[in-house]
């Protein structure tokens, strides 16, 4: 078993702040998700081959730069994580106002 986050994967007040998920290809928005409390969420559709997600926090906004393959399987903790796994950027976190 690997190392245990200091943080649990807690990451912030989701109070006010949504994930969008959107197709790479047609850059739709296929579902607009709330983050609970901790800062995470659940998504259970299906998603497409390559997908962007956008944060929508505090009147701004940021998409990821680079899209996702569904082989990821919808797991952002893989890698977005204290190590900066595959180029992602650790635990995302709006810029303060």
């Amino acid at each position: 078993m690997g190392e245990r986050d200091e943080n649990d994967c807690n990451g912030i007040d989701g109070n006010g702040t949504a994930i969008a998920v959107m197709d790479e290809m047609t850059g739709e928005i296929l579902q607009r998700i709330a983050i609970n409390g901790v800062g995470n969420f659940n998504f259970r559709a299906a998603l497409p081959a390559r997908y962007k997600v956008k944060l929508l926090a505090l009147g701004r906004e940021a998409v990821m730069m680079a899209p996702i393959t569904s082989v990821n399987d919808g797991n952002c903790n893989l890698c977005h994580t204290p190590e900066n796994f595959m180029g992602a950027k650790g635990r995302i976190v709006p810029a303060p106002p």
